[in-house]
């Protein structure tokens, strides 16, 4: 059964699944910055306590529990479904979010869906298509999001990038790539969840204005460090036995050796950055702004 942190009831209360990850962290930390009430749905009594620094209302409870689900969407008003990756169950767990919006009449249900969901080769993109498809039947009032490559990625590479000054990714350092920056997408979701007039859409979520290779990011890197940066690649079987896979099953190993594929293949096409500067109302991050921040941050100069 879900267990209640804290208890409040707002009939503008907006509910947040998969909170507790560096999206989660970003849409709540904007959402509490506009005065919103918003509830965390998290898997543990840690990641409860995080939440709720962050300003949440936090309940822990399980996706693939109708009880759960069920008490999470009491009293809620909108919802930003946030699964988690590579789920194998990905359509089954949408299916019962929104049995549970329907049945809480919940006003607007937004789904974080990615990149590319239409490659068939990419097993995990395409069941995220295959949900996007049961929310357009579902009858409900709707937005989604397809982000791109996220900047803070670059942070799987941190090591090597200090230690080494090599910023090496399991794909072409030549492929142009496109990425959005965390902080910005936070912003617009809770722009979305907090404003009129953005129901309805498909939003695809790029902060740079024009596609980068992995050369150009390093070199952006390297002057935001004060330190010689170069790209390089790593085998794609190497990088899939990195310490943050390590839970991952075989088939999740699979299907990301297939995106990284497609990236060594293509790049990221098809993107630009001015769906994201329209729900901002601001130029987006830019990789250059981004990496001085990130050194901000880090404090590592």
């Amino acid at each position: 059964m879900l267990e209640s942190i804290q208890s409040s009831i707002d009939h503008k209360l907006i509910l947040l699944t998969g909170a507790n990850g560096k999206t989660g962290h970003a849409i709540i930390r904007n959402l509490a910055a506009r005065g919103a009430s918003v509830r965390a749905l998290v898997r543990s009594p840690s990641s409860a306590d995080t939440v709720a620094k962050l300003g949440a209302i936090p309940v822990i409870g399980n996706l693939r529990n109708d009880d759960d689900v069920d008490a999470a969407f009491e009293g809620v008003d909108r919802v930003y479904h946030l699964c988690p990756g590579l789920q194998p169950d990905d359509v089954e767990i949408t299916q019962r979010m929104i049995r549970s919006a329907k049945d809480s009449r919940v006003k607007l249900f937004g789904y974080h869906s990615v990149s590319y969901p239409q490659l068939p080769e990419v097993a995990f993109h395409w069941k995220k298509l295959l949900s996007e498809i049961e929310i357009l039947h579902s009858g409900l009032t709707f937005f989604i999001v397809r982000p791109c490559q996220y900047m803070q990625n670059v942070l799987w590479s941190l090591p090597a990038i200090l230690n080494e000054g090599v910023f090496a990714l399991p794909w072409s350092a030549d492929r142009r790539m496109v990425s959005v920056d965390v902080e910005d997408m936070g912003e617009a979701i809770a722009n979305i969840l907090t404003r009129p007039g953005f129901e309805g859409g498909t939003y695809e979520f790029c902060s740079v204005k024009q596609a980068l290779t992995r050369h150009e990011m390093a070199e952006m890197l390297g002057r935001a460090f004060n330190r010689k940066i170069v790209a390089g690649t790593r085998p794609i079987e190497k990088a899939l036995q990195a310490e943050r896979f390590k839970h991952y099953t075989p088939e999740q190993l699979e299907q990301l050796g297939s995106l990284f594929k497609f990236f060594d293949l293509n790049g990221t096409p098809g993107f630009n950055n001015r769906t994201l500067a329209m729900i901002l109302g601001r130029e987006p991050t830019s990789y250059e702004a981004f990496a001085r921040r990130l050194v901000q941050e880090l404090n590592v100069n």
